[in-house]
């Protein structure tokens, strides 16, 4: 009885102590683990650091073709863009780029063309147009356009308000091709430019690029002379 009783407490001593060593919680390794993982955080921040602080490589721009002159030896003025602006353009098409003038002059007749002008202005874009016709009423296309702040437009060899002078005439290639025989105007009218000016074509048809403490601060395009 007594060796009985014995074995039945050895054993069940026995199993309280298996049940209760089941029950202990594993040992942690968070530590460990937390260890290694700021390792390795530690060895990639000087790599990401790099990457950050690498000097990113720009596409040279690309060189712009040479102007090459009309028939009679001037600068082609007339085929110039500002923006997606276009001498001749009628007003529905510029209308369709700009939307609907802020302001829209009356007609006028100017007898020093004898045309028929109009004036728009995109004040809040910086732009001024005119457009002209040969007779009162009909149908008219953009003759002359000036940019001034805030305008954004550039022209299409990429000179807009903020080029610096040097940018202008590296663009407009100064010096000028000497005119062919015959020309009435050089393509780039170097009598015409000065401190505060520089004009590609000539008044009686070009690019007249304002300039203020070396940086363009307007820009028009047409004939400003008859």
């Amino acid at each position: 009885m007594n060796k009985n009783f014995r074995f039945l407490t050895i054993l069940l001593l026995s199993f309280a102590l298996m049940s209760v060593y089941a029950c202990e919680p594993a040992p942690e390794e968070a530590p460990q683990n937390a260890a290694k993982s700021d390792a390795q955080a530690e060895a990639t921040e000087p790599a990401k650091l790099a990457k950050a602080t690498k000097p990113e490589t720009k596409l040279a721009a690309k060189p712009l073709p040479p102007i090459v002159l009309d028939d009679e030896g001037e600068y082609p003025w007339y085929n110039e863009k500002i923006g997606a602006l276009k001498k001749g353009q009628t007003t529905q098409e510029v209308e369709k780029i700009l939307g609907a003038p802020g302001q829209k002059g009356d007609e006028e007749f100017m007898p020093a063309t004898g045309e028929y002008q109009v004036f728009w202005t995109y004040k809040d874009a910086g732009i001024n147009l005119v457009f002209a016709a040969s007779e009162k009423d009909a149908p008219r296309t953009l003759a002359q356009m000036s940019l001034f702040a805030p305008a954004t437009l550039k022209t299409q060899r990429g000179i807009g308000l903020g080029s610096t002078r040097a940018e202008v005439e590296a663009a407009y290639e100064k010096p000028t091709f000497p005119p062919k025989q015959g020309a009435k105007h050089s393509r780039y009218a170097a009598d015409e430019s000065n401190d505060g000016q520089v004009v590609v074509g000539s008044a009686y048809g070009g690019l007249v690029f304002y300039i203020e403490d070396g940086r363009v601060s307007g820009i028009f395009l047409g004939a400003s002379a008859e």
